[in-house]
Formats: C-alpha cells, sequence, structure tokens
C-alpha cells in the first residue's frame, strides 16, 4: 500500500516560520528600544535643549506663510542682511509638524529620524557579513558617540541619508536612488556633500579595480570598467540634482565661506556660559528670575557688541567665563 506523499513544506508553515515574521528582528528591536528612550526616557530634554529648534519652526512657519524661500534675515534687527536659508525644506516639515501636534510631534520626529538611523545601520552592517556581537559593539559605540549632539536638528537627516547612501554605493544597487536622495538632501542640510565625498571615493576604488589594481582578472575589470561608467552618471547626475536649490550654484560658495570664516573656527560658544552671562545682565540669579524687558534689552545689546566687535565680545565673555571660575 503506498503512503499518501506529503504536501510541499511550503503549503504547511511550522510554527517557528511564522514566529519569524512576528517576532521583532534584533534591528527592530534596537529601533523601539531606541525610539521608546528617546521619547520617554530622560534623553528626551536632550533633543530639545538646543534653542536653535524654534528659529527652524519660524522659519518654516513663514515659509508656509508667504510661500517663498526668504533670502534675508528674518531674525535680526538688520533686516537686509543676505541670509541663505539652506534648511529650507527640513523648516517647512518641522513647521508643519509642529504645526499638527506641537513640541511633542517634533520630539517624536526626531526621535524617530535617529532610532531609524541606527537601526538601517545595525541591519545592513550584519548583511554586509558582520558578526551580531560585532555590529552591536560598534553600533552601540555609534548611538553613544551620537548624544554629543542628539539634537532635533537638520543634521539628524544627515545622519540617516548618510547611512542610505552607504548602503547603496556598497550594494551597487539601485545606484539611480542616490540623485534623488541628494535632491532632497541639498535642500535639508548642508551635510549633502558627504555623498559626493563618498561617490568620489567609490570611483576612486572602481577606476584602480579597472586598472588591474589589485586583481588583473579580466572579467573583474571589465564589471569594474562598467561600474566606473554607471557610478559616473549617478554623480553627474547627483551634482545637477545639488543645483535644484533656491540658491542654485551659489550654495557651493555659501558653504566655502562658511567652512573657511575664521570665526566658526576659532570660536565656540557654551550656551550655558551664554545663559550664566545674561543672569548677570539682568542682575537675576537664574535666567527664568529676568523680566522679559530684561531680557529683550540683553538681546539687543548682545547683537550690538556682536555687530560692532565680536572679538572684542568674545574677550568679554571669556573674562566672565573666568571670573565665574574664580569665584566658584
Amino acid at each position: 500500500m503506498n503512503a499518501t506523499p506529503n504536501p510541499p513544506a511550503s503549503l504547511n508553515p511550522t510554527p517557528r516560520g511564522v514566529l519569524s515574521y512576528l517576532l521583532p528582528s534584533l534591528a527592530d528591536t534596537l529601533f523601539i528600544a531606541l525610539f521608546v528612550s528617546l521619547c520617554y526616557g530622560s534623553p528626551r530634554l536632550l533633543l530639545l535643549s538646543d534653542a536653535g529648534i524654534g528659529w527652524h519652526i519660524r522659519t518654516g512657519e513663514w515659509i508656509l506663510q508667504h510661500l517663498r524661500v526668504p533670502h534675508t534675515d528674518l531674525f535680526s534687527n538688520v533686516p537686509t542682511r543676505v541670509w541663505v536659508a539652506w534648511e529650507w525644506l527640513f523648516d517647512v516639515v518641522i513647521a508643519c509638524i509642529h504645526g499638527w501636534s506641537g513640541l511633542n510631534g517634533v520630539l517624536a520626529f526626531s526621535a524617530f529620524l535617529m532610532a531609524l538611523c541606527f537601526a538601517l545601520l545595525l541591519r545592513w552592517t550584519m548583511e554586509r557579513g558582520a558578526s551580531i556581537v560585532t555590529a552591536l559593539i560598534f553600533v552601540a559605540l555609534a548611538v553613544i558617540s551620537s548624544t554629543v549632539h542628539a539634537l532635533a536638528r537638520p543634521h539628524l537627516v544627515t545622519w540617516l541619508f548618510t547611512v542610505v547612501c552607504w548602503y547603496l554605493l556598497e550594494e551597487k544597487r539601485r545606484l539611480w536612488l542616490i540623485p534623488a536622495l541628494v535632491l532632497v538632501w541639498v535642500n535639508v542640510h548642508g551635510g549633502f556633500l558627504v555623498a559626493f565625498a563618498f561617490m568620489g571615493l567609490s570611483l576612486a576604488g572602481d577606476f584602480c579595480s579597472a586598472m588591474g589594481w589589485p586583481d588583473r582578472d579580466r572579467a573583474a575589470q571589465a564589471a569594474a570598467r562598467r561600474d566606473c561608467g554607471w557610478l559616473g552618471g549617478v554623480l553627474a547626475a547627483s551634482f545637477v540634482a545639488s543645483l535644484i536649490n533656491p540658491n542654485g550654484f551659489g550654495l557651493y560658495g555659501h558653504i566655502y565661506e562658511y567652512l573657511r570664516d575664521p570665526f566658526i573656527r576659532q570660536h565656540n560658544l557654551d550656551p550655558t556660559l551664554v545663559k550664566a552671562y545674561a543672569a548677570h545682565f539682568c542682575g537675576t540669579e537664574t535666567l527664568r528670575g529676568a523680566s522679559r524687558e530684561l531680557v529683550e534689552s540683553f538681546i539687543t545689546q548682545l547683537e550690538k557688541d556682536a555687530l560692532e566687535d565680536r572679538d572684542r565680545l568674545f574677550c568679554k565673555l571669556n573674562s566672565f567665563s573666568q571670573t565665574v571660575e574664580v569665584r566658584s
């Protein structure tokens, strides 16, 4: 008597196979843990500890109200001063989120960006062949290092897009997504230049392989030449995409001037020091105890000093810092 043949295994999914789809992966667990801790744990205070998110929201509201990107300073007493709003797209998005759900929404959005960035980094690192232990250790180090600048600001998008760009270049698949990525990136944060650095390094590696170094296999050389052609086209398309911004090619000039400004390179203001100096100016122990009129007077005086002589202003702040240290 012939036995009845068993149906294919695919038609009889085992409980283990079903659980593999229902249970979260290691990357999913990391995403959930980071998102919840950033939203409900003590780090939530750090995400909103930078006051710069306020003018990002206000700039986005101004753009939505006037339906154009500002080219002059909106927040100073010199409204004719040229201003390059190179993060305008982030400002619009964050203003919409703030309008829908307030600062809680801004916090959740920022936590989502951070959690997604490191979850993808863990997943793709393991896909590239890293062991679970090695991947967890280095991603954990990356998360710890990121807390230095874990703020609700546009650079969070750069963190996420950097991971995505790296993955696309490593996998050599869907490279056409990189110009689309750059198109969004260039209007969100100046860190879009990271994409060109990655593409340049990848192109240099493919060029060396095409020239027969270190492998002289002809098939490998031919594949490397094809990769060079594709990547060169992607690089050119990405450059064209980067010009689609309110300032066009002028954005590159602004970034160059910004990075070479000695004021940016030589000075680094400590927000705690400025708050202490403001409280001293207002004659109160903390800034919370000062009246609105005194705070506005301090801001006006600070801007006046910065316009007249920024170096002298920093000398004044440094002297105040040394006085505070001596007292303590």
